[in-house]
């Protein structure tokens, strides 16, 4: 063997050696996850309630809040898209009929970034935010609650129970009159877990 073909031998070694570590690794690396920490905030794992019987008839739910508490909401975010998205979370309560005032909602954090989904293959990346409501002693009401990436918007009541609310509380949701915000076509947010939120199965549209 002559000297240059004893250098070649070593060499290509150590590329094939190089090739194959980095595929391992690439196969192995962990899912990109930010956030995880906030999950700590909400201690109900979703849904808080399971509904009772089944209906032929499509079904919805309602969250559950009550006045003089603070209800949390924990989700996680992905990506449609391959690259990774700024998210602002910008967040929206809306009355219905006679929802009083005294319902405050705020975001943790207040901007995120959502990993890119890796082009389909796993691992794909996930992002979390909490949300916090803060509710009154006075509040009450029917409410829609918009969160980024939710689509349909999300129907909560305050001060009422299960068996106190219909779809006629929300037939301005039921009808589509509440529009998804444009970033629900470039990611999905998830619920995960909650606090202070029970929710109810109207079984009626």
């Amino acid at each position: 063997m002559t000297t240059s073909a004893r250098v070649i031998v070593p060499i290509a070694a150590v590329v094939i050696a190089v090739i194959v570590v980095a595929v391992f690794g690439f196969l192995q690396q962990p899912t990109r996850v930010y956030n995880r920490e906030l999950l700590g905030e909400c201690n109900v794992s979703w849904p808080p309630e399971l509904p009772v019987n089944s209906s032929h008839r499509q079904q919805f739910a309602v969250l559950l809040m009550r006045p003089n508490s603070t209800a949390r909401i924990c989700v996680g975010y992905s990506s449609l898209t391959p690259s990774s998205m700024q998210l602002n979370l910008q967040t929206a309560v809306i009355p219905l009929g006679h929802g009083t005032a005294g319902v405050t909602l705020s975001a943790k954090p207040q901007n995120l970034t959502v990993p890119g989904n890796n082009n389909g293959l796993s691992p794909t990346g996930v992002a979390y935010a909490v949300f916090t409501i803060e509710l009154a002693n006075d509040s009450k009401g029917f409410y829609i609650l918009k969160l980024p990436g939710f689509c349909p918007t999300i129907p909560f009541a305050v001060g009422y129970s299960a068996a106190q609310v219909n779809s006629t509380s929300f037939s301005g949701w039921l009808a589509g009159n509440y529009a998804c915000g444009s970033e629900t076509r470039l990611l999905q947010g998830s619920y995960m877990s909650v606090s202070n939120v029970d929710v109810a199965y109207p079984y009626s549209y």
